[in-house]
């Protein structure tokens, strides 16, 4: 995924959405570049650039050097009165003759993070790329760009359109267009590969992630970096361009081609993302654009890459992404629930050292968290604690962390044998087998030794989180924490909240899981929650499948075609199929019968597939095939076939119809919810928004039609969802849908 593909930074966040607004400039310009007009000025007059009234720039003149200031907080997103102003100045600079350079750049802010968000909601107006460009063009004096903090989006498309880059040397510098399921609109896709070659501006846009200002500089994206004042650097640097005797101001874009790296260059690329992106547009598309940046004339390159940008902007892809990135946020707002309820935590205890205790551990560690985990005897506390040194070691090794900082992070780990260590912590993590009886006894004993502030968690992923909480005297503090594995890698935090869980509690949740940088969705009490109780109907499908004659080869495939990183049973092998036994005991199945025979996964070297010592690539096996075979004769089972789209279609009706009960049930509170569980914790391709958003894109009615298909078949796996009916009477989006609570509705 994205895998957390917004940022650290709320600011570089709400940048990354914003940036594809810029974009819908497409929809007004004008076909042939040739034709745009940049401003009907007087060549005759002699302007001056002090004469404009500006109120989102500032000016100030040095020796004929115009240092042009942008001014619009938090991020200087390109609004539209932003643009305005950045074309009046360079159109009106032109006949300036007292101006010899301009250098556009800001105070404090960051250059820029792409265009306004609150622009949304209407017509995109005033002046856009294609302005800038002519503009620039027209001018017979350098334009310098000083880049402090970052410039994303169109704010790196504004500044690859002058003749100069300068950036401080903590400035980042990235095209993020790709997590919105778009290309850079802007001219991005044919000024990077003449900055900074084919290859490097492949992997920078296809990535979406930023770059530091020594790699720009390294790669030719910038060309130079101001160690401390970003101003007088850049004003140095105009000065000895204006001091050579010969000037040439020559913009990237009209740079000659670049060069390709080799002849089968491209068609090497796109069978790699044939393969890697599963469908997944924008890569193929920034593929074809830097493509067309090495053979057409800029202009024509400038016109394919807004036809490739319109293609998408109006596609199911970026509106899948758009709508992925606004359900995220809307996670955190909980009716009745405010963030600065929360209590302050700083020290946590964590239960358990195995693989999820000392994932959490790491995740603590990582963000800042004082952390003492509890194991049972001398050799799990050892062992615990030589996984997290190791854990740490890797980071550093990676660069994500220095040494110092790794010491200092283990100096803030304890790990004991001594579960009354834990009794001054703010907030305290169970994280052992997944055993009621053991829970329980683990939360009692917690429950007497914890000051009464502490708050008790549990890292449960199915079990009654009621029946947990009434083992304590404070059942209004106790939370569920369901953390993915690994825990220090997955952005999910499935936040459960139980009957009497109190808001300040609550809150103190979703603070946890903003500090911890993971996405926390509040859901309610039920078995599996939202997600593991989904997969369960899901993986009952997979299973109906196999027994009528599909082989798990060609479930995955279906699957993994459709966008998921990895098919079902290649999944349940990699979890262990023994898993599923425990979350079903009383359900005799198939699975059942494969752990039987010794077919647990990847653990046992045998599952679904086949593994080789060592490894973990799948490889058919003919004993499962043989298994599977024998359990549906013995069950009566007739063989059917099944074409690709027909096994896709089965397992995302199985996703929804169950996240439709939970909708009805008011286990989460909006629709989206549900969706935001499934992208970031459940490998469902972002790009297709999740599996509610995905109900609206296949049709309601055809939804229902195909449920109540499904239901004569089986009638007790699809049972009536009243509420679909509702929601298709109502007209409205069911990615839209939020329960109402009864307090709500009073």
């Amino acid at each position: 995924m994205v895998t957390s593909f917004l940022g650290d930074d709320k600011r570089y966040a709400d940048g990354l959405v914003a940036v594809f607004i810029i974009r819908l400039c497409a929809v007004f310009m004008i076909k042939n570049l040739h034709a745009v007009v940049i401003c009907a000025i007087d060549p005759a007059h002699d302007w001056k650039l002090t004469m404009l009234d500006l109120h989102y720039c500032e000016i100030r003149i040095q020796d004929g050097i115009a240092c042009i200031y942008l001014n619009n907080p938090p991020v200087n997103a390109l609004s539209e009165g932003l643009r305005n102003e950045i074309h009046a100045v360079l159109t009106h600079a032109a006949t300036d003759h007292t101006i010899r350079a301009l250098v556009f750049l800001t105070h404090d802010l960051p250059f820029s993070a792409g265009a306004d968000i609150k622009e949304f909601s209407g017509p995109m107006k005033g002046k856009f790329f294609l302005d800038f460009y002519q503009a620039i063009e027209a001018l017979d004096k350098p334009v310098i760009m000083g880049i402090r903090q970052y410039a994303l989006g169109g704010g790196l498309e504004f500044c690859m359109m002058a003749h100069y880059r300068i950036a401080h040397r903590d400035a980042r510098l990235g095209l993020p267009e790709v997590k919105l399921g778009l290309i850079p609109g802007g001219t991005g896709t044919m000024s990077l590969p003449r900055l900074v070659g084919v290859d490097a501006a492949l992997s920078m846009a296809v990535s979406g992630q930023p770059v530091s200002a020594q790699s720009a500089l390294e790669m030719g994206l910038i060309d130079a970096i101001a160690a401390s004042d970003l101003e007088s650097t850049c004003i140095e640097f105009a000065q000895k361009q204006l001091d050579k005797s010969e000037h040439q101001w020559l913009s990237p874009l009209h740079r000659p081609n670049p060069a390709v790296p080799s002849a089968d260059y491209f068609q090497k690329k796109k069978a790699e993302y044939d393969a890697q992106f599963q469908g997944f547009k924008a890569p193929l598309r920034l593929l074809a654009c830097i493509e067309a940046s090495t053979s057409l004339p800029i202009d024509a390159g400038l016109r394919f890459e807004q036809t490739q940008f319109m293609e998408l902007i109006t596609g199911d892809d970026a509106a899948g992404m758009r709508y992925g990135f606004f359900a995220q946020r809307l996670a955190s707002h909980v009716p009745g629930v405010r963030l600065d309820q929360a209590l302050t935590i700083s020290q946590v205890g964590v239960i358990g050292g195995g693989l999820m205790g000392a994932g959490i551990s790491i995740a603590l560690l990582m963000k800042g968290f004082s952390v003492v985990c509890v194991e049972a005897d001398p050799e799990r506390v050892a062992h615990c604690r030589t996984g997290i040194e190791q854990q740490v070691a890797k980071s550093v090794h990676a660069g994500k962390l220095t040494l110092s900082d790794s010491k200092s992070l283990l100096a803030r780990l304890q790990v004991t044998q001594s579960i009354a260590d834990v009794a001054q912590c703010d907030c305290v993590i169970e994280a052992v087998f997944e055993k009621m009886s053991l829970k329980l006894e683990i939360f009692k004993e917690l429950d007497s030794l914890c000051a009464p502030h502490t708050i008790l968690a549990s890292n449960t992923s199915g079990l009654d989180l009621n029946t947990i909480a009434a083992a304590t005297q404070r059942p209004e503090k106790v939370i569920g924490l369901h953390f993915f594995s690994p825990a220090h890698v997955m952005r999910l935090l499935e936040i459960v909240r139980g009957q009497v869980t109190s808001a300040e509690t609550l809150a103190t949740g979703l603070a946890l899981a903003k500090q911890l940088k993971k996405i926390g969705v509040v859901v309610g009490v039920c078995p599996g929650f939202v997600g593991n109780r989904m997969i369960f109907k899901y993986f009952s499908q997979v299973v109906w499948l196999l027994l009528r004659g599909c082989k798990p080869q060609q479930i995955d495939h279906a699957v993994q075609q459709f966008g998921f990183a990895m098919g079902p049973c290649a999944m349940a092998d990699m979890s262990g199929l023994d898993i599923w036994v425990h979350a079903n005991p009383g359900e005799r199945s198939l699975i059942h019968t494969l752990v039987e025979a010794g077919r647990c996964g990847q653990k046992t070297q045998a599952g679904f597939y086949d593994y080789t010592k060592g490894k973990k690539t799948p490889q058919p096996s003919s004993v499962a095939d043989g298994l599977i075979t024998d359990y549906a004769r013995s069950s009566a089972i007739q063989p059917q076939s099944f074409t690709d789209a027909e096994i896709v279609k089965r397992l995302l009706c199985a996703l929804i119809h169950e996240g439709l009960h939970i909708l009805e049930e008011g286990i989460v509170s909006r629709a989206s919810d549900i969706d935001t569980i499934y992208v970031h914790g459940y490998g469902f391709p972002i790009y297709r928004g999740g599996p509610m958003f995905y109900a609206d894109q296949m049709g309601l009615s055809v939804l229902r039609d195909q449920l109540s298909h499904y239901r004569s078949e089986a009638e007790a796996s699809w049972s009536e969802v009243p509420l679909l009916d509702e929601i298709i009477a109502s007209g409205k989006p069911l990615h839209k849908f939020q329960v109402v609570s009864p307090e709500q509705k009073s």
